[in-house]
């Protein structure tokens, strides 16, 4: 089911043309550096486009949460999906990790990031320079998800 859980998410980023967005943004990043890497007006160049910078980043990390629910309606199962992230946050170890405690910890996450604002800042600081969110934070968003009266439980109930 992991299996399908990965290519649900990815037939996400299909349906949704996450490529092309993602390709237009890196070519933005990587033009901006070019151009600005010899200019007398670098630091201010890339202060003004620093907001620009930041609402492709938060755009991309939004686009794989909104794959992962991609996910979680083609398994209808969270702990699927959740399973599927702690494995490829585990590695060759995830065969030792315990799938309800992952789960108990995305919790806590989600828990920790609503109570302390110090907590999101730098959850948001470090994942920035990701390409994707933590599988942790993706967990917490899809249990949330899955939750919610007016989410998945509303699309799935019809």
């Amino acid at each position: 089911m992991e299996v399908l859980a990965v290519l649900a998410h990815e037939a996400g980023h299909i349906h949704a043309q996450h490529l092309l967005y993602k390709v237009a943004a890196d070519l933005l990043f990587f033009l901006s550096d070019i151009i600005l890497r010899g200019s007398p007006f670098a630091p201010l160049a890339e202060l003004l486009s620093l907001p620009i910078k930041i609402a492709l980043v938060t755009w991309r990390q939004k686009a794989e949460l909104s794959c992962d629910r991609a996910a979680l309606l083609v398994t209808q199962n969270e702990r699927v999906v959740a399973s599927t992230m702690m494995k490829l946050a585990g590695g060759t170890l995830s065969s030792k990790l315990d799938l309800d405690e992952f789960i108990a910890q995305a919790k806590d996450f989600d828990k920790k990031g609503a109570e302390d604002f110090l907590h999101k800042f730098w959850t948001t600081l470090i994942a920035g320079s990701m390409s994707h969110p933590f599988p942790v934070w993706r967990v917490s968003e899809i249990i949330e998800w899955a939750e919610k009266e007016d989410g998945y439980k509303r699309l799935i109930n019809g």
